[in-house]
């Protein structure tokens, strides 16, 4: 998460990610930098990061 997070900032914003899957995290890092630009800002926060669990289809389960 390189310079578009700080040190105090990183924490929260990992802590937000951790109970995520990889395809989740990718998902909300990315939904999250969006979120931080059209704030006008150039870091990320916990606030920014947003898991939505029910937001996509659910498995047809075979």
């Amino acid at each position: 998460m390189g310079p578009a997070v700080s040190g105090a900032t990183r924490g929260a914003a990992l802590d937000a990610l951790a109970q995520a899957s990889p395809r989740e995290m990718r998902r909300a890092i990315l939904n999250g930098f969006g979120s931080a630009r059209i704030a006008s800002r150039d870091h990320i926060g916990a606030d920014d990061i947003r898991l939505d669990y029910n937001s996509r289809r659910k498995p047809i389960g075979f």
